[in-house]
């Protein structure tokens, strides 16, 4: 990485309310920093977004 950006795992589960099914997620963000802020993010999911269907 360099002095401009920095890598964030996140890894959380879910569960959809009306059917109680369960689902856990795993994705990495690549932030880019510039003048103090967050200016930019590219998000990379390790298993994709599942659509929930009912």
């Amino acid at each position: 990485m360099s002095d401009d950006r920095f890598a964030v795992r996140f890894a959380f589960d879910e569960t959809h309310l009306p059917t109680g099914r369960r689902e856990s997620t795993v994705k990495m963000s690549l932030c880019t920093v510039a003048g103090g802020r967050i200016v930019r993010e590219e998000v990379y999911y390790l298993d994709g977004p599942q659509a929930v269907t009912r």
